[in-house]
């Protein structure tokens, strides 16, 4: 498995969003924490700005973990950290950057990305490749923006 993080293939990097090194505990965790505070500087953006970035690295993630599955010959890794990234962005887009809300989005993305309700669950176990590794956070990053908005919505009520 040495092979899967070459230095001097980028390719290789990008599932890894572009660590150099690993954390043994919790890497989903803390890709999804350093994927928040990259978020400081994507929630000032137009909403198109942001669903441009969030298509780009979610595409670019796919092929380059099916790069680098083929490269390698492994189906997941728990190193590719791109789709805990995307998930992440995906669960608070549109929030302004409020520690409140950002916290709150990450804890619920956690949930989810952990507990993998339908279909998040099926996708995991059924779809293969690039787009089987990142489908699941996607799911889970849909269901976390849709309880965050729940939950924004109801404080009115509060």
């Amino acid at each position: 498995m040495e092979g899967l993080y070459p230095s001097t293939n980028v390719l290789s990097l990008v599932p890894l969003f572009f660590w150099k090194w690993f954390f043994s505990v919790g890497p989903g965790t803390v890709a999804s924490a350093l994927a928040l505070v990259l978020y400081r500087w994507i929630a000032p953006q137009s909403m198109g700005i942001q669903f441009l970035l969030l298509a780009v690295v979610t595409v670019l993630g796919a092929y380059a973990i099916e790069k680098v599955q083929r490269m390698e010959g492994i189906e997941d890794d728990g190193r590719f950290v791109i789709d805990e990234v995307v998930g992440m962005w995906i669960s608070v887009w549109g929030f302004d950057f409020e520690w409140t809300w950002m916290i709150l989005g990450f804890l619920l993305f956690r949930f989810y990305d952990i507990v993998k309700p339908y279909p998040a669950h099926w996708i995991d176990e059924k779809l293969r490749g690039g787009w089987g590794v990142m489908a699941d956070d996607i799911v889970a990053g849909i269901y976390a923006l849709c309880s965050l908005h729940l939950i924004y919505s109801l404080q009115v009520f509060l």
